[in-house]
């Protein structure tokens, strides 16, 4: 975990079956919402941007990109590498908007979840 262009970075890597995976995620520092988070394994690259309660980006399997917008119905917290951190994060003193302590969004990037 780093700080990075005003939030914080976390980066989790894993050793898989399929290849190595890396999922970096940019977290605002005063919210800790969700601003960027960008998965890669083999082939499959995700970039995802987030803000006033959508994610756009890209999904690519090889292949040339397709388009991503999806609306989340409202900020997305503890999601991706960040999932294990935010109570750290909490801790230093950085709190998220008082809707956020009543509910909690995260989405999987897994198709149906």
């Amino acid at each position: 975990m780093k700080e990075e262009s005003g939030g914080w970075q976390i980066e989790e890597t894993a050793q898989t079956p399929m290849g190595p995976v890396s999922d970096v995620i940019l977290l605002d520092k005063a919210s800790l919402a969700l601003r960027k988070r960008s998965v890669k394994q083999g082939p499959l690259a995700i970039e995802l941007a987030f803000e006033g309660g959508r994610a756009t980006g890209t999904l690519a399997m090889g292949g040339d990109p397709k388009p991503v917008a999806i609306d989340l119905g409202g900020e997305l917290f503890a999601d991706g590498a960040s999932s294990h951190v935010v109570g750290l994060l909490r801790s230093r003193k950085a709190t998220p908007p008082r809707s956020a302590t009543s509910t909690c969004r995260s989405r999987s990037l897994r198709c149906g979840s």
